[in-house]
């Protein structure tokens, strides 16, 4: 259950820019309150922010209760973009959701500094809020950071600089069917120190995105061919000269890595 009051923050001053705070969803009930928990925490860290959530199809509660939190926190501004009939494999709709939000940032003239996209599934059930100071507080040039988790798990979304056009499935899966012997799949994985310096990278997401959002302008997700995050991040280098980052100390979790737990197997 949500909160009636959100306890104050002890925190010497909030960050003093104009944040949107987003996600998109379907069938999330199993989630959605720690999901929701923490979007209002996050509010909490900003001058002035907002809450967008798209959300589309879904057959159990998760519109009901998106619908009972905007109008609980009525001193929050939340905007709630529902739709019906998707069509499309996952990344296509995804990728819909995510233009959507962006679409109603832009029609609406909404200009935030900063926008936060945050997956809404398991894994934000251990995503300490606090942990979005640090990327604030970074000396260096950036544009973009994403996530950080105690196996790095979000391999599709990811583009290294050593391999910028690798696609981590294309050789591994054939019709959503696994094709590798898991062992030598698991060995592409890895682990990032929280000590360790912002990576820079040409595409990552791993659960969570923070953007500058000048660098985001005319931007768009694309999901036909790959994870939809690829064509997103290309647009920001290409048309903004955009510079992307993992944050070590970003840490989203759990999450499943090839359907298992997290810690399921060994990784070094």
């Amino acid at each position: 259950i949500l909160p009636t009051i959100l306890p104050t923050i002890l925190f010497n001053h909030k960050i003093k820019k104009n944040i949107i705070i987003n996600g998109v969803c379907k069938n999330i009930v199993k989630y959605i309150y720690n999901s929701l928990y923490k979007f209002l925490y996050l509010t909490q860290y900003f001058q002035k922010s907002k809450i967008i959530i798209y959300e589309n199809d879904s057959i159990d509660d998760t519109l009901k209760i998106l619908n009972e939190f905007k109008n609980k926190y009525k001193n929050i501004d939340i905007i709630i973009l529902s739709e019906k009939n998707i069509q499309g494999i996952l990344t296509q709709r995804i990728s819909h959701a995510r233009n959507t939000i962006l679409n109603y940032i832009h029609d609406n003239k909404l200009n935030p500094n900063y926008l936060i996209t945050l997956d809404m599934d398991d894994i934000l059930l251990d995503f300490k809020c606090d942990s979005i100071l640090y990327p604030f507080y970074e000396k260096i040039n950036w544009s973009m950071f994403g996530g950080n988790s105690e196996i790095y798990y979000d391999m599709w979304a990811l583009r290294t600089l050593k391999e910028p056009d690798k696609d981590f499935w294309k050789d591994k899966k054939i019709n959503n069917k696994i094709i590798m012997p898991i062992e030598k799949i698991l060995n592409s994985y890895f682990k990032i120190s929280q000590d360790s310096q912002p990576i820079p990278i040409f595409s990552c997401f791993n659960g969570i995105g923070i953007y500058k959002y000048k660098h985001i302008i005319n931007c768009y997700y694309d999901g036909n061919n790959t994870c939809e995050h690829i064509h997103f991040h290309q647009n920001m280098i290409t048309k903004n000269n955009a510079k992307l980052f993992i944050h070590p100390k970003l840490i989203v979790g759990p999450h499943k890595i090839l359907s298992k737990p997290m810690n399921f197997y060994k990784i070094n």
